[in-house]
């Protein structure tokens, strides 16, 4: 199975409570309307992430400060952001949306 890494950065601002999706981003800031971000100035390459576009099931896991967490999701064809990687619990996909069907969002993430 492929694997791709990519590090992410943390914010004063990060609260990750939201119920039905979580969201990587290379914004380098981050207001507290963000509360799906997890991650700010993420290092992913659409390029790299375009490998896992055409399979059944990913898993993406979130590692930090000694915690770390797995979630399954199926990933959208039609992903083409490279600025912003969403995982939603539900089917709602957009450009945006690297996944759907997540077992997890950000409120549902270990701390």
């Amino acid at each position: 199975m492929p694997e791709c890494s990519f590090t992410i950065s943390g914010h004063k601002n990060v609260l990750a409570t939201h119920g039905t999706t979580f969201e990587f981003t290379k914004d380098s800031h981050l207001t507290l309307r963000g509360d799906c971000i997890v991650g700010i100035k993420a290092g992913f390459s659409k390029e790299e992430l375009n490998v896992f576009l055409g399979m059944q099931k990913v898993k993406i896991t979130i590692a930090a400060g000694g915690f770390s967490d797995t979630v399954t999701a199926t990933p959208n064809p039609e992903f083409s952001s490279s600025h912003e990687m969403v995982i939603r619990l539900g089917d709602n996909d957009s450009e945006r949306t690297f996944a759907v069907r997540a077992d997890k969002a950000a409120s549902g993430l270990d701390r």
